[in-house]
Order: structure tokens, then sequence, then C-alpha cells
């Protein structure tokens, strides 16, 4: 499912202007699926033969269908920046990976900044959720909105998610589990001047998948900052949505771009909901 930086045989899944992602199954209509939640996918719907996890005979490239463990990054961008360099630490410890819930909340859901696009991703994000709650070597960490008032989204946005509202509330539906992490913030990246950073060291967090909203805003910003410290990064294209576009673009367009620009930029990789669960 995580793979290290591209090399010149390994090639980029990234999505392409005017092909949805989304679409991107693996299982097919009909068949039964064999993997168990969070197994690592094998891409049968890559379109480049020769990918390694396609291929499971290619013998130059680990490969989860054959057991076999797809290795971190040992460094992150900035090894000398001991800020950024946590990505080399605890590395004899059990790695684990963080589902990372964003602001599914009221006032973004159907609130003062309501988004029709957010409902329909409720069902996948509750999946991937309760299958990551049924595995050790994972947790579900909630990012949610949690403002002051004054603060600076405000001059943007406009007033939305003050910290003790109802609007800043998680979605009944999606309701963090007595386990989950929540972890509120105030900008952007759910790093920012909050403790996910301290949450991914003591859980000893090497990977990451995103799911929630906005895919061009706060997903954005989140995996940025993960990319800085090394953390390995997955978006969830099916579970992850944005604002509907203002401008004469399709949503379909907007959304495959924001999610090439992750996997471009931030070595992301861009999963359907159906790759994990």
């Amino acid at each position: 499912m995580f793979l290290g930086p591209p090399s010149a045989s390994t090639p980029r899944h990234s999505p392409r202007r005017g092909s949805s992602v989304r679409n991107a199954r693996v299982d097919r209509p009909g068949t039964a699926s064999t993997r168990t939640p969070f197994e690592s996918c094998v891409r049968t719907s890559c379109a480049t033969s020769t990918c390694p996890r396609k291929t499971p005979a290619n013998s130059g490239q680990p490969n989860a269908a054959r057991g076999e463990s797809i290795p971190l990054r040992t460094t992150s961008p900035y090894p000398d920046d001991p800020t950024y360099n946590r990505n080399a630490a605890s590395r004899s410890e059990p790695i684990k990976t963080a589902l990372v819930v964003l602001d599914m909340l009221n006032d973004f859901v159907e609130g003062t900044l309501a988004n029709p696009a957010a409902k329909p991703i409720i069902g996948k994000i509750d999946q991937l959720a309760e299958a990551a709650r049924s595995r050790d070597d994972w947790l579900v960490v909630y990012a949610n909105d949690a403002h002051k008032p004054g603060d600076v989204e405000f001059d943007v946005f406009g007033e939305h998610a003050l910290a003790g509202s109802p609007g800043a509330e998680v979605v009944t539906e999606l309701s963090p589990a007595d386990e989950d992490i929540v972890v509120p913030k105030r900008f952007y990246s759910a790093f920012t001047e909050t403790d996910l950073d301290a949450t991914c060291r003591v859980h000893n967090i090497g990977r990451m998948v995103v799911v929630g909203q906005h895919t061009n805003c706060c997903c954005r910003h989140t995996t940025y900052d993960a990319f800085l410290r090394g953390i390995e990064v997955a978006v969830v294209s099916d579970a992850t949505c944005m604002f509907e576009p203002m401008t004469g673009d399709r949503y379909e367009d907007m959304q495959d771009e924001a999610l090439s620009y992750l996997s471009t930029f931030y070595n992301s990789e861009v999963l359907a909901a159906s790759d994990l669960i």
C-alpha cells in the first residue's frame, strides 16, 4: 500500500486529468475479495502492465501479496533538522498507521459551511474507521477545527466551528470511539500548533491515511506537513471531498487535480477505500 520514493522502474499512480481515481477499484463487481482489511493492494487497475504491485512474480520489488514488507523511507527531506527528522526515530519498534479524519464536522457537512459533497463520503469513512479500530497496528485520529474568536481563517471563510459549539462537533454518524484520538486545530494543517506531531512520536506513526475535508485545503496542508516529517501518506479518493466549484469547472476534474497535486509534490499514494477495506 505504501511505497518509498519512486524510481525509474516504479511507475507512479497519480490521477490524470480526465480520469477518475475514484473508480480505481481492485475487486470487480460480482467477485469476492480475499483481502483482509487494510491489506496492501495489488493494483489490477494499473494501466502499466509492469507495475510491481500488479505482478506478484516481479522479483525486484517487495509485494504485499507475497507477504513481503514494503520499506519506509529512512530519512526526512530535512535530515539535519530535528524538528522534521522524526522518521528516523524508533525504527526498532513496530510502525503504526494513523487514519486521520479531517473536519467531518456539523458546520462543514450541513451547517455554516455546508458542503453537499461531504455526506456521500461519510459511509466510506465510517467503514475505514471501523476496520482501523479492529487492527492493533492502526489508530484513528480526528483532527477537527476548534476555532477561537478572531482566528485568521475567518477572514477567508467567515466564522465557523467555534470551539465548544455544536458546529465544531463531529457529525453523529462518525462520532469518535473512546479509543480514538481527537486533535483540535485552528489552522488548515492538523500539525500546526497541535499535539499531532507528539501523537505521531508517542505511537510511532510512520504511515498516515488521510480522509475527510477538504482535498485542496486541510487535506493538502496536513499531507505536506506529514511529508516533511518523513511520514508516508495515502489519500483516499472516495473518502475525501472539496467544496463545489464556484467556477465553471467540473467537480470531478478539480478533485482529481487536487489528488494529483498531492501525489506529484508530496509523494502521496492515491487509493480508493476498496483498496483498504
